[in-house]
């Protein structure tokens, strides 16, 4: 349907917004504890409400902070795997490699310093053991290229619900 002629092609924006993420987390511990697998609760490297609340920031600061779905992507996926690295097992090829970066990890190596303890200065963890298999395919499906194409241009969808209620 063309309700504004043949040439006006209309495309769905997708608001920048951190509520995606923290609800398909929060349905993910829910499932999983409906199928006796425990993701949340208390301990270490586990899907606490506070971690699903970071997680949803860095989700959100990553869609704002690039312009294209692949750099939207990268990033995203960099601070999933961030969380995922210990000290035995580093993750940081997605991080940004810049001094100035956001990662402890990579900014040491950058400086040519040798990085501290994954303990002290990485702010959230993750259990990739227990997690992993769990919140990865959460994360792939949030950063399908078709839906953060629909991201790319930071729109909200209020506006557009406004006037869609107004017309």
């Amino acid at each position: 349907m063309r309700p504004y002629g043949p040439d006006c092609i209309i495309e769905k924006e997708d608001c920048i917004n951190r509520k995606r993420l923290g609800t398909a987390l929060r349905n993910l511990v829910a499932d999983a504890s409906k199928r006796k697998i425990t993701l949340g609760g208390r301990g270490e490297g586990r899907l606490t409400q506070n971690i699903i609340r970071r997680l949803s920031i860095y989700f959100t600061r990553a869609l704002r902070s690039n312009t294209t779905s692949s750099e939207m992507r990268d990033a995203i996926m960099a601070s999933v795997y961030h969380m995922f690295s210990t000290d035995e097992k580093p993750q940081h090829h997605l991080c940004p490699k810049e001094a100035s970066s956001w990662c402890f990890y990579n900014a040491a190596n950058a400086k040519d310093a040798v990085p501290g303890p994954h303990s002290i200065f990485r702010h959230t963890s993750l259990d990739e053991n227990l997690l992993g298999e769990h919140i990865l395919p959460v994360y792939r499906r949030l950063t399908d290229d078709a839906l953060l194409k629909r991201c790319e241009r930071h729109a909200t969808q209020n506006s557009n619900e406004s006037l869609h209620n107004v017309i």
